[in-house]
């Protein structure tokens, strides 16, 4: 019976690691996201000319803190993209 119990705990430790690991993780990516989103609505409201630079909504916010991965995706798309085509041959 005490090896039992013995497993149990260490399962049970076990479980609070992974736990911890995963909130750490969960925690580094949104983190990442409100960093992002703060940079590209500075970027977007204050750099950009009309018509691209108004304010954003909390949905626009929302949408690049959770989706960051994709939507800086899109971003380092696009502007390696503008950059080649503006590229003097």
């Amino acid at each position: 019976m005490k090896n039992l119990t013995k497993n149990g705990e260490q399962l049970k430790h076990h479980y609070q690691i992974k736990t911890m690991i995963l909130l750490h993780l969960i925690s580094l990516y949104i983190t990442i996201g409100v960093i992002w989103s703060i940079w590209l609505e500075n970027f977007t409201t204050r750099v950009l000319q009309a018509p691209y630079n108004q304010p954003w909504t909390n949905s626009e916010r929302l949408f690049h803190i959770t989706l960051w991965v994709y939507s800086f995706g899109v971003f380092i798309y696009n502007f390696v993209k503008d950059y080649f085509k503006n590229k003097p041959k």
